[in-house]
């Protein structure tokens, strides 16, 4: 039996199979359009704040009939509905398919066609049911998580840039240890003595995206090891010092979290500039789930007085870094804003920057999207926004209201192709 779904309701979402067909628009153009791998590609990045997707619509569509529990936030029945969509697909094609009738070339279904459907579904024994919830939950969890790769050590590769062995080296070796588990990182670059990040996540972010638990800090400025007691009371608290002998990059805090066995790291890159180390970030493809853009960051990248101006959201274009989604400040109201002056070139400074400091094989496609592109138009190209203003404000400190940024699959093959397209042989 699948463990995430018991028999009873197999069997109930599959009796509402061919139901699922008649409702007008679900089955139709852009599902059916799909080929298995980028429903499946697509399933795995769905989440429950993707509230304008066709996921979402055939969500709320289908919790009608099928019994999900009808809201964005519950976690759990997002991941069954995955499969069931999963399942959906492969019976039609299992059902049509001995006709030599293709999902993607079916234009509408005919109440003949739904009686097909309910007939076939009939006839499957139990093990055939289970089977197919099976395979399908596993598809989209356990093989996605077995062929993602790992994330590049951050530890590992600043070692070289150490400029003196007098720190916590046993702190530093346990942290260096656990990135090795791939753990889900938040990069926070210009936040100063901010920590709203962490205590968002301890307080809700990691019930609606799961734990995160290192966060990565960037600042020219500032220290905050005197304010974390405040979002994780009673804790023990260690940390240590290191000092760099690397150009943009002065020291690296490593600050271990101990609340009654749960372990919450922070890498802090003091008196740092941002594009510093963004950039070792991006050339050693260092992958991160969350990006939170909040404060100077989001629109002047700071960098201390001998930085450059590197725009915080800009960062969600590097694929290397793999970003499922960014909270920020400034979404694209407040581009549109700005963007009404004339006078106001936003990426200047950061295609300069692209340009001068990266090899060709990344800085190309990048630079190829953004040109002659206004900020407002690349944040949602590939990415729908999210006003989460109600949600996020009361855990994290802010000026503005607050928007989720999520990424799509569609990024990375766009990516792809571009680096194709600027391969040696093309």
């Amino acid at each position: 039996m699948n463990e995430q779904i018991s028999t009873a309701r197999q069997n109930h979402f599959i009796k509402g199979f061919p139901i699922f067909f008649t409702f007008k628009n679900l089955s139709q153009d852009w599902l059916m359009s799909l080929t298995e791998e980028e429903l499946i590609q697509k399933l795995r990045q769905f989440e429950p704040f993707h509230f304008s997707s066709r996921f979402m619509q055939i969500f709320h569509y289908t919790s009608k009939f099928l019994g999900f529990w009808n809201t964005q936030m519950e976690m759990g029945n997002i991941s069954e509905f995955r499969t069931v969509m999963l399942v959906y697909y492969r019976l039609f094609q299992r059902c049509f398919g001995r006709y030599g009738v293709q999902f993607s070339e079916v234009v509408s279904l005919q109440k003949s066609d739904v009686e097909i459907l309910r007939k076939f579904v009939s006839a499957l024994t139990e093990l055939d049911v289970d089977a197919l919830f099976t395979k399908s939950y596993q598809d989209i969890h356990l093989e996605y998580k077995e062929t993602t790769p790992p994330s590049t050590n951050i530890i590992t590769l600043f070692r070289p840039y150490f400029k003196e062995k007098e720190f916590d080296q046993d702190l530093c070796q346990e942290l260096e240890n656990y990135l090795e588990t791939d753990p889900r990182k938040v990069l926070i670059p210009s936040a100063g003595i901010d920590i709203s990040p962490e205590r968002f996540f301890a307080m809700r972010g990691d019930l609606l995206f799961q734990r995160h638990s290192v966060f990565v800090h960037i600042d020219y400025n500032f220290s905050y090891l005197e304010k974390l007691s405040e979002v994780f009371p009673g804790a023990n608290i260690s940390s240590t010092v290191i000092h760099f002998g690397h150009k943009g990059i002065a020291t690296m805090e490593i600050i271990k979290i101990d609340q009654e066995g749960e372990i919450t790291w922070i890498i802090y890159f003091a008196h740092s500039l941002n594009e510093a180390v963004i950039k070792e970030f991006v050339l050693h493809s260092v992958k991160f789930e969350t990006l939170i853009s909040k404060l100077d960051g989001a629109t002047s990248g700071m960098g201390g007085p001998m930085g450059i101006r590197i725009q915080t959201p800009t960062y969600f274009f590097f694929p290397q870094l793999q970003f499922k989604r960014m909270i920020t400040e400034y979404g694209t109201r407040f581009f549109l804003e700005m963007e009404m002056n004339e006078n106001y070139h936003f990426l200047q400074d950061f295609e300069d920057w692209v340009h001068e400091d990266f090899p060709a094989e990344i800085s190309k496609p990048i630079l190829k999207k953004v040109a002659r592109k206004k900020m407002s138009y690349l944040l949602l190209q590939g990415a729908e926004e999210h006003d989460s203003n109600d949600l996020f404000r009361r855990f994290m400190d802010c000026h503005n209201p607050l928007f989720l940024i999520t990424r799509e699959l569609s990024e990375s093959t766009q990516y792809n192709s571009l680096m194709n397209e600027n391969s040696p042989s093309a």
